[in-house]
């Protein structure tokens, strides 16, 4: 992974070491940073014999589909956090036991040239009614579609693609 930094977050200097795989470390004032892997969950969600797909509004990979979702903010629970996003991008207010956790995949995601490696948890949900549902946030549209229809060339990111393959694969 690409090191985000050409000054240490700490002191400023551009004196780096950045033979560290993991890690920023200033030659300057002896900081090393850590640049971790963020959290983020996305929810298959079922209805009837169906899952919703979303289409990406936003960049990175506007226009491609992906699973409804985003990252974890501080002080936030995976579940708090995919009922938040759901409620953003969906307007669906889910409650946070309708969760099951699924899967989990490791992912990049490339943000105005910073690379962040990025784990996504996955979970699935039942949903009542699509009634209500209204695309927004970073989402601008939405569809249905039977898990044995699924073609992954149109998706965003490779790990939902990891984790839409093996839930096709689970429900046959």
């Amino acid at each position: 992974m690409k090191n985000p930094f050409t000054h240490c977050p700490h002191c400023g200097t551009k004196n780096l070491n950045d033979q560290f795989e993991k890690a920023v470390k200033c030659n300057d004032c002896d900081i090393e940073y850590y640049h971790n892997t963020a959290t983020a969950v996305a929810a298959i969600l079922e209805f009837e014999d169906k899952i919703i797909i979303t289409t990406r509004g936003h960049q990175p990979e506007k226009g491609k589909y992906d699973l409804p979702g985003g990252f974890v903010d501080y002080d936030e629970s995976a579940e708090q956090a995919l009922k938040r996003e759901i409620k953003e991008e969906l307007t669906l207010d889910l409650d946070l036991y309708d969760f099951t956790y699924f899967t989990s995949q490791p992912n990049r995601y490339t943000y105005k040239d910073i690379d962040y490696a990025v784990v996504d948890i996955y979970f699935t949900a039942k949903v009542h009614s699509t009634d209500n549902i209204v695309p927004q946030d970073d989402v601008c549209d939405y569809k249905l579609i039977k898990p044995c229809e699924l073609k992954f060339d149109n998706f965003a990111f490779p790990s939902s693609i990891k984790a839409l393959t093996l839930y096709k694969e689970l429900k046959g």
